[in-house]
C-alpha cells in the first residue's frame, strides 16, 4: 500500500471515528495523534528518515482532522499561526524527544501545552472575552473592574516581544478587511475600545491573539476551532524542532530549587 493510500485510510478511519465524540477539539488532536502512533509501525524507531516520514504524515493529516470535526460541530458530513521561537508547546515537545521518544509522544504533548489559555487558548478567551462585554462602550468600564479585582486581561503582552508584538498589524489588517466584506464593525470597535482602555491604564499592547479571536470570529468559525487551527500550523515548525533535537541530543533536564522549610530530623521508633 502506498503512502497516499495509507494516509487516505487514516483520513476516514479518524472521521468516521469522530461521529459522537463530543470533547473539545483540541482534546481530539491530542487522541488522533496518539492514534496515529498505533497505527505507524515505524513510530518506535526514531532515525532520520522515520522522523520525516511521521512528519509529512502529521502535517498531511490533521487539517483533515480538524476540518473534521467542525463539520461534525455544525451538523455536516466529515469531509496561519506558524511556529516561532521557542514557546511552551515547543519547548514540551523538545523535552519529550529529549528523552528518546517517539515523534506522535512528542506532537501530543506539544498539544497539550498549547490547549492551555496562556498559550494558544488565548484566541479563544479573547473572543469570549469581548462578547462577555457586548457593547463596545462598555470597554473601558470593563477593564477598569477586571484589571480592579486583578484579572488578566487576555489577548495582552508577550513574554519576547516586549515593545509590542511585530505580527499585529498584519493581522490587525486583516480583522479590518474581514470586517469590511462582512459589514459587522463591531469587534473592530470593540478591538479599538479594549486596546485604548489598556494602553491608557498599563501600557501593555495587543499580541497576534487579540485581534485573531474577531478575526476569526467574522470567518464563522466556531471558537472552539481557534486553537486547533493553531495546531494544524504549528505541525511544521514542531516537526522540525523534534528532527532537530534529535540530531544534536541531550537529555533537557532543568535542576528544581528547593524553598520549603529548612532540614528536620526524623525521630527513630522502635518495633
Amino acid at each position: 500500500m502506498s503512502d497516499h493510500d495509507q494516509w487516505t485510510d487514516a483520513s476516514s478511519a479518524i472521521a468516521k471515528g469522530l461521529a459522537g465524540v463530543v470533547v473539545d477539539t483540541t482534546s481530539i488532536s491530542k487522541v488522533v495523534v496518539s492514534f496515529l502512533g498505533t497505527e505507524d509501525a515505524a513510530s518506535e524507531n526514531v532515525g532520520e528518515r522515520e522522523r520525516l516520514a511521521a512528519a509529512l504524515r502529521l502535517t498531511a493529516l490533521l487539517p483533515t482532522v480538524i476540518a473534521a470535526a467542525m463539520r461534525r460541530r455544525r451538523g455536516l458530513d466529515p469531509i496561519a499561526y506558524a511556529e516561532h521561537g521557542f514557546d511552551a508547546s515547543t519547548f514540551a515537545a523538545r523535552v519529550v524527544t529529549s528523552t528518546g521518544s517517539d515523534m506522535y509522544s512528542a506532537i501530543t504533548a506539544a498539544i497539550g501545552a498549547l490547549k492551555g489559555r496562556l498559550h494558544g487558548g488565548a484566541n479563544e478567551a479573547v473572543m469570549h472575552t469581548m462578547l462577555e462585554i457586548g457593547d463596545p462602550e462598555r470597554a473601558a468600564a470593563w477593564v477598569a473592574e477586571t484589571l480592579a479585582a486583578r484579572r488578566k486581561v487576555m489577548g495582552f503582552g508577550h513574554r519576547v516581544y516586549r515593545d509590542g508584538d511585530s505580527r499585529v498589524p498584519t493581522m490587525k489588517a486583516a480583522l479590518d478587511e474581514v470586517a469590511a466584506v462582512t459589514g459587522e464593525q463591531r469587534w473592530v470597535r470593540m478591538y479599538d475600545a479594549l486596546a485604548a482602555a489598556m494602553a491608557e491604564r498599563t501600557g501593555i499592547a495587543p499580541n497576534l491573539d487579540f485581534p485573531a479571536g474577531p478575526a476569526y470570529y467574522l470567518m464563522g468559525l466556531d471558537i472552539e476551532m481557534f486553537t486547533p487551527i493553531f495546531v494544524m500550523s504549528r505541525i511544521t515548525g514542531w516537526t522540525a524542532h523534534i528532527a532537530e533535537q534529535s540530531a544534536a541530543n541531550a537529555l533537557i533536564r532543568p535542576l528544581s530549587e528547593y524553598r520549603g522549610v529548612d532540614q528536620r530530623p526524623v525521630p527513630a521508633t522502635r518495633h
